[in-house]
């Protein structure tokens, strides 16, 4: 049988609980999700995001806008273009836990690591 960690550290109050309650709801959608597998290789502007989020480009703008107020992307812009990318490694290590529960939950249907990072992104070293 498996014992659970401890996380050390000080309770959170009520308005850090809900800060990240607003994370986890920006990680509660299908399309936001696969935004974040496709941006976990580098950032990328709506249109390179368009053909894997499946939707229109208001959706995937409405989608990357309630990322990036989740603190979850960065925003940079260029000439015309708006370039996505992950803020924190962070994102990828918890999108990542959640594939390893649902693989553990559906053991005969493994989930890879699909949010694994690549050995260094640009991006994620840069705030916007």
């Amino acid at each position: 049988m498996a014992t659970k960690k401890q996380v050390p550290g000080k309770k959170l109050d009520r308005a850090a609980l809900d800060r990240l309650a607003e994370i986890f709801r920006a990680f509660a959608d299908g399309t936001r999700l696969a935004l974040l597998q496709e941006l976990k290789d580098g950032p990328k502007n709506v249109g390179e995001l368009l053909a894997a989020a499946g939707t229109t480009q208001a959706n995937v703008s409405r989608q990357l806008k309630i990322l990036h107020a989740a603190g979850l992307l960065n925003r940079e812009t260029r000439g015309a273009f708006v370039s996505y990318g992950i803020a924190d490694d962070v994102v990828l290590e918890m999108c990542n836990a959640a594939c390893g529960k649902l693989s553990r939950a559906v053991a005969h249907a493994p989930v890879p690591e699909i949010f694994h990072p690549v050995a260094k992104r640009r991006s994620a070293r840069r705030r916007v």
